[in-house]
């Protein structure tokens, strides 16, 4: 009877216990077949290691004292369970891998003699054929092609024709306006609202400008707010119209 996980992990390492709980059914399955060929390395390391140490342990246990062999005997029949396990654990992964190895086998193919022979009447239809003259056709469109291709190709430029392309491009650059670039230390350029209040003249008349009230405390814009300050103006009226009335 093969060992269950509670069993296994009163033998088990950390490390060990999780080989032992990819080799169960769900986990197996989501193996790769790579994963699958590190994990037979491990168990297979794993069962020999336990399998050596049992019997190092069974002859050390036979020439030990009549008092000593108590102790021994437990660590003996423990290395021995975990060895048992290994081997099935081992077991395991290698017939999943086998399986997997089978699905990715390819088909063989059937013997010469199931290959269809052409019927009678497609052989005709070959001979009649006439294949040798098509192919000097496509040879001739093949060198035809060939020739413009190499004809289209560009003529080497030399060498003084490129210099004097080259000084004519400087020419061209040099006699162009010269371009004003801004430097990182000049003042930046004003605003709107910035240039109508250091006096400059305003080419157009600004549309987007908000109250003066609205600049100063942006928070009025919003809904709650302006609701609040309108119910607490509207008191305030109400509170007026009593004392003028009195």
């Amino acid at each position: 009877m093969a060992y269950t996980l509670t069993q296994a992990r009163v033998l088990l390492t950390a490390a060990e216990l999780a080989i032992f709980d990819q080799s169960r059914a769900g986990p197996i399955k989501e193996l790769t077949v790579a994963r699958l060929h590190g994990k037979v390395t491990r168990a297979r390391a794993l069962r020999d290691k336990y399998r050596d140490l049992y019997r190092r342990q069974t002859v050390a246990t036979r020439g030990a004292a009549a008092s000593r062999r108590s102790a021994a005997g437990g660590d003996n029949e423990r290395t021995q369970k975990k060895s048992i396990v290994f081997a099935e654990v081992l077991e395991r992964f290698e017939t999943r891998l086998a399986q997997l190895d089978e699905k990715a086998a390819p088909v063989k193919p059937a013997g010469k003699k199931a290959a269809a022979k052409p019927a009678p009447a497609a052989k005709a239809a070959a001979k009649k054929t006439p294949a040798t003259k098509a192919a000097p056709r496509k040879t001739a469109a093949k060198t035809t092609a060939a020739k413009k291709a190499s004809r289209s190709k560009a003529k080497p430029v030399s060498l003084k024709t490129a210099v004097k392309h080259a000084l004519e491009l400087k020419q061209a650059a040099l006699a162009a306006p010269p371009v004003a670039e801004h430097s990182s230390k000049a003042p930046a350029t004003l605003s709107t609202l910035g240039a109508a209040a250091a006096g400059a003249p305003l080419v157009h008349a600004p549309l987007d400008i908000n109250p003066r009230a609205t600049r100063l405390n942006p928070l009025k814009e919003r809904a709650e707010n302006i609701a609040l300050h309108a119910h607490a103006g509207s008191q305030n009226r109400h509170a007026q119209g009593k004392r003028d009335s009195r």
